[in-house]
């Protein structure tokens, strides 16, 4: 897991593939305003998932992880609570394999980033993650999540 801002985002040019890092600067230099909530292909099998969302207390979020994608979650607006964890070792109490979508009941929470506009969450195949929580009283937020194929099927 990665996590950053728009503003430090050269800083993790030498941490990131170089086609993952150019993909972040087009996401950054993006006027989010002039793009509506939906699906945008982004070249191959990589997609970004733009939506307007509520938060949630905790209690009612689940943890979750993609076994072929790696996550980038921007919050573009609001403010969410996005919880990180270990993947856990046992098996998914839910899963939708043909959206890359893994649900796992409770993790060992490892830290939590409080996201604010212009965020960035960088999330691979071995964290589980729970966004949308609400860092108060729940709120609309809109986000848009990356999702960028390395193929990591089981």
């Amino acid at each position: 897991m990665l996590a950053g801002h728009w503003d430090e985002l050269a800083s993790f040019q030498s941490q990131l593939p170089e086609p993952l890092y150019v993909a972040l600067v087009r996401l950054a230099a993006t006027d989010w305003s002039q793009v509506q909530d939906g699906r945008l292909d982004f070249g191959g099998k990589n997609y970004v998932n733009v939506e307007t969302v509520h938060t949630e207390p905790a209690t009612e979020r689940k943890w979750e992880a993609h076994r072929e994608y790696v996550d980038v979650q921007i919050l573009l607006s609001g403010q969410e609570r996005l919880d990180w964890a270990i993947l856990p070792a046992a098996e998914p109490v839910e899963a939708y394999p043909e959206r890359d979508l893994h649900f796992y009941g409770d993790c060992e929470l490892r830290g939590s980033i409080y996201a604010i506009p212009g965020s960035f969450t960088i999330l691979y195949p071995t964290d589980a993650h729970r966004p949308l929580v609400s860092s108060g009283t729940p709120q609309k937020v809109r986000k848009a999540v990356l999702k960028w194929y390395i193929g990591n099927e089981k």
